[in-house]
């Protein structure tokens, strides 16, 4: 390409660029719009802003500390069992219905 087309291009695509600029700021400014610095009423503003952080996170997790210890039955070896007694679910569930 000869230089005077390679300038046609670069001076087409700087005015693309200032127009593109020019909407850019436009756009921004009807985004900054609100209440307060429009004629749009009050009722369009947002309910609640999100409020800021009220101080810096430390890095620590939320919640209450581990709990209590828990006191759980100890699982016996089958050779150190020395009495099982039996639990039938059916015969107590007719013993509770009888009185």
């Amino acid at each position: 390409m000869a230089q005077a087309a390679l300038d046609a291009v670069v001076a087409a695509f700087e005015a693309r660029i200032a127009s593109q600029d020019a909407r850019i700021a436009e756009l921004k400014a009807r985004l900054n719009r609100s209440s307060s610095n429009s004629s749009r009423p009050s009722s369009s503003d947002p309910l609640h802003p999100r409020p800021a952080l009220p101080c810096k996170p430390s890095g620590r997790q939320r919640g209450g500390g581990p709990g209590p210890r828990r006191h759980d039955r100890i699982q016996l070896d089958p050779d150190e069992v020395v009495h099982v007694k039996g639990f039938h679910p059916t015969l107590q569930v007719r013993l509770m219905r009888r009185s």
